[in-house]
């Protein structure tokens, strides 16, 4: 049924860049109209039917449901964040959870990274240029975010890491 449609799609457009073509061409040889409408026929109607199966591919499947508890701002206080991985900038949420720092990107960013921290893991916080804050691991790994109120952020994650 499914290639009776495509045939069908590609004979109505077909049909119409034919008559496009005699109304604004009449003077074109007529097999020279037919073989061009044929062609601009197949690709329009090629076109529409690729779209049509990537809209309802089976690969494109809804981003799987997340734990309500790790959602729960209040549950888990924190704030926007923006994520340097290189030169890109993931935007998310940066979070305090009780045994360490998490962010999660919004679901638009491509690829979907999570990042955290134990707070026994962190050497040093420290302040960098404009609203950038940078966290460094014990490991010597260092993660750049930038925050609102980045002073606020830095007295906390070293309250926090104090307490652990």
């Amino acid at each position: 049924m499914r290639i009776l449609i495509d045939y069908l799609l590609w004979l109505a457009f077909t049909a119409f860049y034919f008559v496009c073509g005699l109304a604004y061409f009449p003077q074109t040889d007529h097999r020279l109209l037919v073989g061009l409408s044929i062609l601009s026929g197949w690709l329009t109607a090629m076109a529409l039917v690729l779209l049509w199966k990537l809209k309802n591919s089976p690969i494109r499947k809804p981003a799987p449901a997340e734990d309500a508890d790790s959602n729960d701002k209040a549950k888990y206080p924190g704030g926007p964040a923006n994520h340097f991985v290189g030169l890109i900038a993931d935007g998310g949420w940066l979070s305090f959870h009780p045994d360490s720092l998490v962010f999660k990107p919004h679901a638009i960013n491509f690829p979907r990274k999570e990042w955290s921290i134990k707070y026994s893991d962190i050497a040093d916080v420290q302040s960098g240029p404009m609203k950038n804050l940078i966290i460094i691991a014990k490991s010597g790994a260092s993660d750049v975010f930038v925050v609102n109120k980045k002073q606020k952020w830095i007295d906390d994650i070293k309250h926090r890491m104090q307490s652990a």
